[in-house]
């Protein structure tokens, strides 16, 4: 099943252009990274697949639909970056993050325990490791059940232990819960052991497929220059 289907996407501010010719689909049970470096398009493209703006031409479906006439977003979980997102201090538990969006009591059970979360369920999310808060952002992405889930940038500034159980958590809901990812970095190097494919952005697609081709020294020269290499990892 195609969940998002991207044909010949073209967009530019005013004159400026940022992305050209994208053609990309997104298949049920993918887990894809996105990278590319910084101006490369990424946050552009998120932009056009949730609606926010309107392509220069081409088109993109969700769930075979076009985006413009789109409803059910529900379908759609998305978490941004920890930056983006501030309590100023309030002192609201997990529990409570969660209880906030008006779901039943079970859901929120469900997703505390498919993120791991019962123990923590009580503390305040000042309290929380970055890692764990960005645990929570996602339980929350999860509880009107989607069938994808977005994240952008989600490991800005968690430390390495909390990034080892965060990608944990997406490998456990995309291999066990059949959830689909698409995940925005610019960590090639942990793209490349985590993801089943990857869609390499440099203004236009660079590339799309096995994250073991970014191993090749050409394709990471086009993305972040000559004098970028990749650091491989396996498990």
């Amino acid at each position: 099943m195609k969940i998002i289907e991207i044909k010949h996407l073209n967009f530019a501010y005013q004159r400026e252009k940022v992305l050209t010719d994208i053609s990309l689909t997104v298949r049920s049970g993918d887990f894809l990274g996105l990278i590319g470096q910084n101006g490369s398009g990424k946050s552009t493209l998120l932009k056009l697949l949730l609606g926010l703006l309107k392509p220069k031409s081409g088109e993109v479906l969700l769930f075979g639909q076009r985006v413009e006439s789109f409803k059910d977003w529900s379908q759609i979980g998305y978490v941004a970056q920890k930056s983006n997102f501030s309590s100023n201090g309030f002192p609201v538990t997990v529990y409570e993050v969660l209880r906030m969006t008006g779901v039943a009591t079970e859901e929120i059970e469900r997703v505390l325990a498919l993120s791991s979360l019962q123990s923590k369920k009580d503390r305040l999310l000042t309290e929380l490791s970055g890692g764990q808060q960005q645990r929570v952002f996602i339980a929350r992405a999860l509880l009107n059940r989607p069938k994808l889930l977005i994240l952008d940038e989600p490991t800005v500034g968690v430390d390495g232990n909390s990034q080892i159980k965060f990608y944990e958590l997406l490998r456990k809901l995309n291999q066990e819960e059949q959830l689909t990812i698409i995940l925005v970095s610019h960590e090639i190097d942990i793209i490349a052991r985590e993801v089943s494919k990857v869609a390499c952005i440099n203004q236009s697609l660079v590339y799309h497929g096995h994250p073991k081709e970014l191993l090749e020294d050409n394709l990471i020269e086009k993305l972040y220059g000559q004098h970028h290499r990749l650091i491989a990892h396996t498990h």
